[in-house]
């Protein structure tokens, strides 16, 4: 199926890093929340790790740049 082409190969990642950059965080809780109705739980799980690691890389990234 699509969505095993997708979670594999590590584009993962790219996918929801792309989201993030396109839309911002809706585009992420969009795909989360897709992959939750349709995808296995497996590739959810993938989901979930790859967009926690995004979001904590952009924490520490804006916590960086406060100035003080």
């Amino acid at each position: 199926m699509w969505h095993d082409a997708i979670v594999s190969g590590g584009s993962t990642t790219l996918l929801l890093s792309t989201a993030l950059l396109v839309t911002g965080t809706r585009a992420l809780f969009a795909v989360l929340y897709g992959y939750a109705l349709w995808g296995d739980l497996s590739d959810l799980l993938k989901l979930v790790g790859a967009a926690s690691i995004i979001l904590s890389g952009m924490a520490i990234i804006r916590f960086r740049r406060t100035p003080g």
